[in-house]
């Protein structure tokens, strides 16, 4: 998981209610579209991507009555704390069954991933400068 999907997932309306949803029973997406009205494409999508970083797994799969099947998903987030600290994003992260994460981001860090286009605007050499065309209006 990149240090900043973290908290870019966690500040999406529908993927915090998916997660809270699901923290004490197992809900399908269906479920989770009627209840907070999230169209139901998007709710794949969101599930899809808490499901990518192991933040919700899907742990049933069951048959509709027309034979169809469907995953129950259940948040695997025990706890997650950020907290943004004289220019450093610390993030705690406890999943179920596993050792708890720790990641902390610095100022320098964060700064490597930005691509900046450089303030130095560098000019052509005056030789290399092609003049422009003279343009010349008759007079009718």
């Amino acid at each position: 998981m990149d240090n900043l999907t973290l908290p870019k997932l966690l500040m999406d309306e529908y993927n915090l209610k998916i997660l809270s949803a699901t923290t004490f029973k197992p809900r399908s997406a269906r479920e989770l579209s009627y209840i907070f009205g999230i169209p139901l494409a998007s709710c794949y999508r969101k599930i899809k991507e808490l499901e990518d970083q192991g933040l919700i797994k899907a742990v049933s799969r069951e048959l509709t009555r027309e034979g169809k099947r469907y995953s129950k998903y259940q948040s695997q987030v025990g706890s997650i704390k950020i907290a943004f600290e004289q220019g450093r994003l610390k993030m705690q992260l406890h999943l179920a069954w596993r050792q708890p994460i720790e990641i902390e981001e610095t100022p320098e860090s964060m700064m490597h991933r930005v691509e900046k286009p450089s303030p130095i605007v560098t000019a052509e050499p005056a030789e290399a400068a092609e003049e422009a065309p003279t343009i010349v209006v008759a007079d009718a």
